[in-house]
C-alpha cells in the first residue's frame, strides 16, 4: 500500500509537469505532454513507492481543481507553466469581471504596470473573490483582491481562456482594466 498522500502526489505531478521536468528525467513535448508511464516511473524513482497510473488518475479525479489533463496515454498540466510550452491559449469571452488575489506589497506596481505573468506564461484569474482570496493567502497574510474588468479587456484584445471551474488564464492585463476590489469584503476577507 502506498504511503504518500494525494496532496503530495498532486504537488509532485504539478512540479514535474509545470516547472521542472528535467529534474525528474522527463522530456515534455511542445504542448507540455509526457507519457503517463514515464511520469509514473519518474515519480516512483523520486520516492513515490508503489505509484501506479491508477493512483495518478484517482488523484486527478479527486482534485477540486483541474490542474492536470489526461488524453490517451499522455498527461500534462493544464495551466501554470514556468517552462516554455507552445502558447495554446484559445480566445474565449470571459465573464464581465474576474478576480486576482495578491500580496499588498505588489498592489502599487500592478496598478501601474498591470497584472503580468511573472515567472509563468499566463496570468491566473478567478471567477469569484473567495477563490482569488484563497490563492492569494498562499503567498502571505496581507492580501489584496483586485477586480479585472475582463469583458472590457477582452474587447480591447486581451486573450482569455477558461481552464476548469476555478481558473481563467489570460495574457498580461493592462492596468486600465484593474482596480482594487472594494465591494463584498469584510475585514479583508471575501463574502461581504
Amino acid at each position: 500500500m502506498p504511503v504518500f498522500s494525494e496532496t503530495n502526489l498532486s504537488r509532485a505531478v504539478t512540479h514535474a509537469l509545470r516547472h521542472a521536468p528535467g529534474e525528474y528525467g522527463l522530456a515534455v513535448d511542445n504542448d507540455g505532454w509526457v507519457e503517463m508511464r514515464s511520469l509514473v516511473n519518474a515519480l516512483s524513482a523520486a520516492g513515490f513507492d508503489g505509484l501506479t497510473e491508477d493512483a495518478v488518475l484517482r488523484m486527478i479525479a479527486n482534485s477540486s481543481k483541474v490542474r492536470h489533463e489526461v488524453v490517451g496515454d499522455r498527461i500534462r498540466a493544464t495551466y501554470g507553466h514556468s517552462i516554455r510550452i507552445a502558447d495554446d491559449l484559445v480566445n474565449q469571452e470571459p465573464p464581465v469581471e474576474l478576480f486576482h488575489g495578491t500580496v499588498a506589497e505588489a498592489v502599487s506596481s500592478i496598478l501601474e504596470a498591470g497584472i503580468l505573468p511573472m515567472k509563468r506564461q499566463h496570468v491566473h484569474l478567478s471567477p469569484d473573490s473567495a477563490t482569488a482570496y484563497e490563492v492569494a493567502r498562499r503567498h502571505g497574510t496581507d492580501t489584496v483582491l483586485l477586480t479585472v474588468r475582463s469583458r472590457e479587456a477582452f474587447e480591447a484584445g486581451v486573450r482569455f481562456q477558461r481552464r476548469g471551474e476555478l481558473i481563467w488564464i489570460a495574457d498580461a492585463i493592462p492596468p486600465a482594466f484593474v482596480s482594487r476590489t472594494t465591494s463584498g469584503l469584510r475585514e479583508g476577507k471575501p463574502g461581504g
